[in-house]
């Protein structure tokens, strides 16, 4: 009897192990997924472009924040979650001013300024998801 439990303890444990690094590696494909979108995005020279990329990058973006958020809510350790909401929190945030920041910029390419805001923004939002990715692995 006692052999029997421990077999089925290991087989569930096993089991738990495995569904975990499902999990993850749908996770690390959204995050693919996003940092295409995002090269994408960045690479955009008309607003048509433009708009379609930011299209395609915010629905994987919240694909990914959603996803992001059931990991953050299995995790045990309280500073792998407090990273992970912040990264979803950047991430949500900065979406939307990364698509304003670049149609400035696609609109008025000569303008230092509008090519600062665009490249801050996008290194936010990279900064984020590859945070999200370190949390993840």
């Amino acid at each position: 009897m006692v052999r029997a439990a421990r077999a089925l303890l290991c087989a569930v444990t096993r089991l738990l192990i495995l569904a975990d690094m499902v999990d993850v590696h749908l996770l690390l494909n959204k995050l693919r997924t996003v940092e295409t979108d995002l090269d994408k995005l960045k690479s955009a020279s008309s607003q048509s472009e433009l708009v379609e990329s930011a299209r395609q990058f915010g629905r994987s973006a919240n694909e990914l924040a959603a996803q992001a958020a059931r990991r953050q809510h299995e995790l045990k350790e309280p500073r792998m979650k407090d990273e992970l909401a912040a990264a979803r929190a950047v991430l949500k945030k900065h979406s939307t001013m990364l698509l304003t920041a670049s149609k400035v910029y696609v609109r008025h390419p000569e303008l230092a300024a509008a090519k600062a805001n665009r490249d801050y923004v996008l290194r936010a939002v990279c900064s984020a998801v590859d945070t999200i990715s370190a949390v993840a692995q």
